[in-house]
């Protein structure tokens, strides 16, 4: 049902029924192998939704950009070879799965298609924000993708108990705004969005409905319930620029 539910979501996206959307995935895909189930995930959902409207709208180019504090191992894996799909991450590394270093640009003719920017522990709003607007941003505008899927993973919640990272709520939604601008400016607004994780609901809940705000340009994606980490960022601008010297020499 979640691996349909993300294939009928993203259709309808494409189709113009809806103008965007968030699918309320469990199980969430972004770990499952192409033989193996692996961290709560099933199936690859994003992955199956990218090759059904590939199959079935004769899509050319899709780019999923997975914001969860996890590495999208299965996504990488299931995508690394091929140059129609760019799989772009933010993560905390080193870190469960121990995946997503930076040296895993793509093979063959998929060079380059695959982007992993990894903080270490510690990391919030600046390094996400500033990952995406110094090297997400050129990534996908030279990829030019005709469709976008967001893989909604909010771990990285600076309340999380089971990672390391400090992103708050407004953070969140400032990234969600990044990602709705790139799909206006690169595939006609076509994108679609699909929960991932978090483990401790009320930081959870308000993220998801941050980004339902942010989706329908209310005036609460402006609004930063539960607040910034009482411990602050670490400076990631030494990590930032390495990453930005990697993806874009």
């Amino acid at each position: 049902m979640a691996a349909g539910s993300a294939i009928n979501l993203n259709l309808a996206v494409y189709d113009r029924q809806v103008e965007n959307g968030f699918a309320l995935l469990r199980p969430p895909g972004h770990h499952a192998l192409e033989n193996k189930a692996m961290g709560f995930c099933i199936f690859n959902s994003d992955v199956i939704a990218a090759r059904a409207l590939q199959k079935y709208r004769g899509v050319k180019r899709v780019a999923i950009i997975d914001f969860d504090v996890h590495h999208g191992n299965g996504t990488q894996d299931l995508t690394i070879n091929d140059p129609s799909i760019m799989a772009i991450s933010i993560h905390q590394h080193p870190f469960w799965p121990l995946t997503g270093d930076v040296k895993h640009t793509g093979h063959g003719q998929a060079a380059g298609t695959n982007i992993n920017c990894p903080f270490s522990a510690g990391a919030g709003n600046t390094a996400y924000l500033g990952a995406y607007d110094k090297i997400i941003e050129a990534k996908l505008a030279a990829f030019k993708p005709d469709h976008i899927i967001v893989f909604a993973g909010y771990d990285a919640h600076w309340q999380d108990p089971l990672a390391n990272h400090r992103m708050s709520v407004i953070g969140f939604n400032q990234l969600v705004d990044r990602c709705l601008a790139s799909a206006k400016r690169l595939c006609q607004g076509r994108i679609s969005f699909s929960l991932g994780g978090g483990y401790k609901l009320d930081p959870l809940a308000q993220c998801v409905a941050g980004t339902f705000h942010t989706l329908l340009n209310n005036p609460q994606k402006n609004l930063n319930p539960i607040g910034e980490s009482p411990d602050g960022e670490v400076d990631s601008q030494a990590q930032l620029d390495k990453l930005i010297q990697h993806h874009l020499g």
